[in-house]
């Protein structure tokens, strides 16, 4: 039996997931063969996919705890590209210079630079992939930690929200932005990642880890934690919600196969049944473009917590 553990996009709410990862991989001992991730998943998992045993991978969550509690703010992963002033007028200039973006993402390559050996972790014992889209094919690509010419440059692409941070330049000629434009949950990234072993006598399986509220609370306005004060709220709020339902979407998928599989109806042979086990939240987890020291503690011990709750594989239908 092999393990796969998923983690989605979600800005600051990445905090949420490495709460649980660390209640997952030091509280219950858990080795994860496979890692995936996009967004600020992606973030997560270059740290923890680094590791090339269980006792490395304890230390690496502990490290990574370590690395989101040092943030300070907003400016240590983001900056405006006219920093000295208001918001509206950053906005403007951006438009009038013809920058590709609101923000630029130097603070978080330099923290990736930092915490991210990329031949340690081509080296790894875990199979890691990053999801970003290359905006001139309109593909989504699945970075593999082993042959992916520019890992750093991967993850930091995974995580750039069009038009909010940059495209960031990648071999091939490709321009790469957030994964989850295309693919808010990479669930068939770890499929994929654990087809590479033969089936055992038990099913894989897979902790998908989800910083976003559970399926009937997804549009509760009291969830939505931030108030319409301008345009870029707005449209913050419009992005978090559409994200939210289909990363649930992604996962009532996947456990729809697996119900056809249990039933011998499998849609594809190369489809084999997983185990899924499902974090969700269910409270607010704040902006994911806010990056405040309280509420990064806040969503690490909540996410802690509700993964300490997971004992049994998820079913349909959600709630």
């Amino acid at each position: 039996m092999r393990r796969a553990l998923v983690m989605a996009a979600g800005g600051s709410r990445g905090a949420f997931e490495v709460g649980a990862a660390h209640q997952l991989i030091i509280e219950r001992g858990l080795w994860f063969d496979v890692i995936a991730g996009v967004s600020i998943g992606s973030i997560n998992a270059s740290q923890l996919g680094q590791a090339k045993d269980h006792d490395e991978s304890k230390a690496l969550v502990e490290e990574l705890k370590q690395l989101w509690f040092a943030i300070k703010g907003n400016g240590d992963i983001y900056e405006q590209w006219y920093p000295r002033v208001p918001e509206w007028l950053n906005a403007g200039l951006t438009l009038l210079n013809n920058k590709k973006s609101l923000y630029h993402l130097k603070p978080a390559r330099a923290l990736i630079e930092r915490n991210v050996d990329p031949e340690r972790l081509r080296n790894s014992g875990v199979e890691v992939r990053f999801g970003y889209v290359d905006l001139k094919s309109g593909r989504y690509i699945a970075a593999n930690n082993r042959d992916h010419p520019d890992l750093i440059g991967a993850v930091l692409a995974s995580g750039s929200i069009p038009a909010t941070f940059p495209p960031v330049e990648l071999p091939g000629d490709q321009e790469g932005v957030d994964g989850g434009v295309r693919n808010s949950t990479p669930l068939a990234d770890a499929l994929d990642a654990l087809r590479q072993w033969p089936a055992g006598d038990q099913p894989d399986e897979m902790w998908v880890v989800i910083p976003s509220t559970r399926p009937k609370d997804i549009l509760k306005p009291e969830l939505i934690g931030i108030e319409l004060k301008s345009w870029l709220r707005i449209g913050e709020i419009a992005i978090n919600l559409m994200r939210d339902e289909i990363q649930v979407n992604d996962v009532k998928h996947v456990l729809e196969i697996n119900e056809l599989i249990k039933n011998n109806c499998s849609p594809d042979p190369k489809y084999r049944y997983v185990d899924i086990k499902l974090v969700f939240a269910d409270e607010d987890l704040g902006s994911p473009l806010t990056f405040d020291p309280e509420w990064i503690r806040r969503n690490f011990k909540y996410g802690y917590s509700r993964a300490k709750e997971v004992t049994v594989p998820a079913k349909l239908p959600l709630s």
